[in-house]
């Protein structure tokens, strides 16, 4: 009896070599996203009612190591996030025609990600949280079109091509 493959979580990442790596990094970038609204959370559920006035040394010390720790892990969840687009790029390269569009797409976002990243830890205007805030979008729209092109792929029983040998693993 042959597996349902379609309901399998990790369908993609089982058939392609590069898979893996690409699971691997959008669990991380995942797990760093959501220390970064964590932390934003917790600030805001902390010091809502607070006068900054009224703020003593200690409690603001340890707002700003939180406020840190959120915001280092947005700045390395813009870097790992580019490394997740590069590697499901690199894994869906070796496919049919519409999904190496989407792949050569992902390789552009994930170099403007490069680059947004260090522009976002060094700029101090208000435009580097729009462009910042583009890129995330971005990053979103493509995630969200690439796993709707593959469920529908998967579903078609068509996720890799058979002359894809370099990337892809034997069935």
């Amino acid at each position: 009896m042959q597996r349902d493959r379609i309901n399998e979580p990790y369908a993609f990442a089982e058939q392609l070599s590069a898979g893996p790596l690409s699971i691997v990094f959008a669990s991380v970038t995942a797990g760093l996203l959501m220390v970064t609204v964590g932390a934003t959370e917790t600030l805001g559920e902390v010091y809502r009612h607070v006068n900054f006035v009224d703020v003593s040394s200690e409690s603001y010390a340890a707002a700003r190591v939180v406020y840190d720790v959120g915001d280092g892990a947005g700045h390395l969840a813009r870097l790992i996030g580019a490394a997740y687009v590069a590697s499901t790029a690199v894994a869906i390269l070796t496919s049919t025609l519409p999904r190496r569009r989407l792949a050569w797409i992902g390789f552009a976002l994930a170099g403007l990600q490069l680059l947004n990243a260090p522009y976002q830890i060094f700029a101090t205007s208000h435009r580097s949280a729009v462009v910042g805030s583009v890129v995330f979008l971005a990053f979103i729209v493509w995630v969200f079109v690439l796993s709707i092109v593959l469920v529908l792929a998967m579903r078609r029983g068509t996720t890799h091509s058979a002359g894809a040998t370099m990337f892809c693993r034997a069935p």
